[in-house]
């Protein structure tokens, strides 16, 4: 019931067998209930081979999505844990428009007219913030205004956030279990005729290939 739940955005289990949920409003609330280490094992192994990865004590991290109400899957297991621990990151089914942050007094109209201009200019645009900030529902805010322009747009992903048609481009999923990283597809993604270029992640030497791109 807290994947279905709109006010829980993540749903958490440490290594002591403990869950916690995390509302919208950033509260946290420990939940009365216990995972073993054998369970919870069982669903990173489990969630490992739907998305053709493998865990072990050489491969101890699954970064994968949760196809149910379309989450973010992190996984570990020991030796880099003292137990099987993850955490899930939901995302909201509701894209907010930019005039939603306008109306609310959370972009001022400066602001609002100067992401406009950046977006109509093709202007590098980087969204920074913290976990759970926000950066994931604004890119999308974004991205529609992007889409509106009909030009072709690439993203890069390790897991699918962004919400893009496939009739305004393509989406490009990086998988380290096939050594296939953001740099090689942004690489890539040059032969393929992009106007815009979205990387969902931007860490690693990735970050200078991008501005070249």
């Amino acid at each position: 019931e807290w994947l279905a739940e709109p006010q829980v955005v993540e749903i958490m289990l440490n290594p002591d067998g403990e869950l916690m949920i995390e509302h919208v409003d950033g509260t946290k609330i420990h939940v009365d209930a216990q995972i073993s280490p054998e369970q919870s094992m069982n669903i990173i192994r489990l969630l490992a081979t739907l998305n053709d990865q493998v865990v072990h004590k050489h491969q101890p991290l699954l970064s994968a999505p949760l196809v149910i109400s379309h989450a973010r899957f992190q996984g570990m297991i020991p030796p880099v844990v003292p137990q099987p621990c993850f955490s899930i990151r939901k995302h909201s089914k509701h894209i907010f428009e930019l005039e939603t942050y306008l109306d609310n007094g959370e972009l001022s109209q400066e602001q609002y007219d100067c992401l406009l201009k950046a977006v109509e200019s093709r202007e590098n645009i980087l969204i920074s913030g913290g976990t759970g900030s926000g950066k994931t529902t604004l890119a999308n805010a974004i991205l529609q205004k992007m889409i509106a322009t009909n030009d072709r747009i690439i993203t890069v992903e390790d897991t699918p956030e962004l919400r893009l048609s496939q009739t305004s481009g393509m989406q490009i999923f990086t998988k380290d279990v096939i050594s296939y990283g953001s740099q090689q597809a942004l690489k890539d993604i040059l032969r393929l005729r992009p106007d815009r270029i979205i990387l969902g992640e931007l860490r690693d030497g990735a970050c200078l290939d991008l501005v070249k791109a």
